[in-house]
């Protein structure tokens, strides 16, 4: 009842908010008031040439202290449920299909996956801060992608782009955390025991896995793994019938932290 009566009313302030932006003098003043990442040089050029970067999700290892000791230049973030907890939560990008994120950390750069999230991205952010800046954003299409295509037909979730964004910079060093595949005990986030702790229906954690591996098989970096999930997911992956032929490139060497 009332769930889908704020959806219906959601989609409707959604849909007029599009059509506005639509219009010329509005496009005008939303390119004024944000930057569009055109290219992979341009993100690496916005976020100073990082050479190290931390993949932080949302699971419970996001939080692990093991974190605490790390250096890195760039932090990339997936989504807002970090937000508030006052643990690496002020992201240089953010991955996200929430319209909040750029006026919710208009410091960080949103990664949006197509140009109708773009569009609604802006339109929210227009709204909502009146004045000023609106932030920076990259959408994902813009970027080089990793050859998926092996993989079939599969959609990523927000922490597997993310790392495929960072490992596509080429830095020296990537650091990889908070990505517990829906199987930590903790729950699905820290401090969330009750939600249901599971993929949506359009994701899978095989493919998700597959996934993974392909982009950190094809980085020439240091990996470091923060979390025992993740770790023994791809460690199983390297020794079962479905990991990658040897005509395939030389696996990265992966240093773990639990």
């Amino acid at each position: 009842g009332d769930q889908l009566r704020r959806r219906g009313e959601n989609a409707v302030n959604q849909s007029l908010r599009n059509r506005v932006l639509r219009l010329p003098p509005v496009r005008s003043v939303a390119a004024y008031r944000s930057r569009r990442i055109a290219s992979l040089d341009d993100l690496n050029e916005r976020l100073g040439h990082p050479q190290t970067i931390a993949c932080v999700g949302s699971g419970p290892s996001s939080e692990d202290p093991a974190l605490r000791d790390l250096r890195f230049d760039a932090l990339f973030r997936v989504n807002l449920k970090w937000a508030g907890r006052g643990f690496l939560d002020d992201p240089d990008l953010i991955v996200s299909w929430n319209p909040q994120v750029m006026h919710a950390r208009p410091r960080a750069i949103a990664a949006v996956g197509n140009e109708a999230r773009a569009r609604q991205f802006l339109a929210r952010s227009l709204f909502k801060r009146m004045f000023g800046p609106v932030g920076s954003y990259v959408v994902l299409g813009d970027l080089p992608p990793i050859p998926g295509d092996r993989l079939g037909n599969f959609s990523p979730t927000n922490g597997a782009l993310m790392i495929q964004i960072a490992a596509a910079l080429r830095p020296k060093r990537l650091i990889v955390a908070g990505l517990d595949l829906y199987n930590h005990p903790g729950g699905i986030y820290p401090g969330n025991d009750k939600t249901q702790n599971a993929y949506a229906f359009v994701h899978s954690r095989d493919s998700e896995i597959a996934y993974i591996s392909e982009i950190l098989n094809g980085f020439d970096g240091e990996t470091v793994i923060v979390g025992d999930i993740l770790r023994d997911a791809l460690a199983a992956r390297k020794t079962s019938p479905r990991s990658p032929p040897p005509s395939r490139p030389a696996e990265t060497p992966v240093r773990t932290m639990s």
